[in-house]
């Protein structure tokens, strides 16, 4: 196990990007030094959330591969927050196997580096990025969205979970409540306990369009939002 490693985890679309760069830039703002990476292997996402760009020197398979671990970018938003991302222009087509021992050296290589690591997972259990996050984070974030689709993927996750002992150290988030699915049914049917009910904030898709973290913005339901994520920082942060 990571002591220093925070997954985030759930269905595509659920939110868990969005919560894994505002728990980032969160904990940073404590004044701890924070790496925050991608489990994407086909495209960069971290560094359009933060405006940036990551060249093909730098970034997550130049950190595999290159030699040289050390390629996270800083965030430009928050001093101590860095990124570890698929650098700009990636083909999909130089796509490669990625394996179990390059990513367990590149999270060794982490630990060594920063306070704390978040790391935003994928809903698939094929990628080795996000699989072996899953198994050796110290704290992992299940973040889920109410509806059909995020209740199949629960279901079917039932038996991974129990093999990995994912259950034993799940800390369970419900999503923003945009009212397109009954919230107190999908709870119901869940049967899981919440740490936390996350804001819903309408601008967050314009805020990630412009390069602009949701965490302290103060468009509509950020303020309620950021509450949660510093309440969830808390907990993160205890022993």
């Amino acid at each position: 196990m990571i002591s220093k490693m925070i997954a985030v985890w759930g269905r595509a679309g659920s939110g868990k990007t969005t919560l894994a760069v505002s728990l980032a830039v969160a904990l940073a703002h404590q004044e701890y030094l924070v790496g925050l990476i991608s489990t994407r292997t086909g495209y960069g996402e971290l560094q359009t959330l933060f405006g940036q760009h990551i060249p093909q020197t730098k970034g997550l398979y130049a950190a595999l591969y290159g030699g040289d671990k050390n390629c996270f970018i800083p965030s430009g938003h928050m001093e101590g927050l860095y990124l570890l991302s698929v650098h700009n222009g990636m083909d999909a087509l130089l796509l490669s196997t990625i394996s179990s021992e390059e990513v367990n050296a590149l999270y060794a290589d982490a630990a060594t580096r920063f306070d704390l690591i978040v790391v935003d997972g994928d809903e698939n259990l094929d990628n080795p990025l996000s699989s072996i996050a899953l198994t050796q984070c110290a704290k992992l974030l299940m973040l889920h969205h109410p509806s059909v689709a995020d209740s199949l993927w629960y279901a079917s996750t039932e038996r991974i979970r129990a093999l990995l002992g994912l259950n034993d150290k799940a800390v369970h988030l419900l999503s923003n409540d945009d009212r397109t699915c009954d919230t107190a049914a999908f709870s119901a049917a869940l049967s899981v306990p919440y740490f936390v009910q996350l804001a819903h904030v309408p601008d967050a898709p314009m805020l990630a369009n412009t390069g602009t973290p949701l965490y302290k913005s103060r468009t509509k339901g950020a303020e309620a939002y950021t509450k949660a994520v510093d309440k969830l920082a808390r907990m993160c942060l205890e022993v």
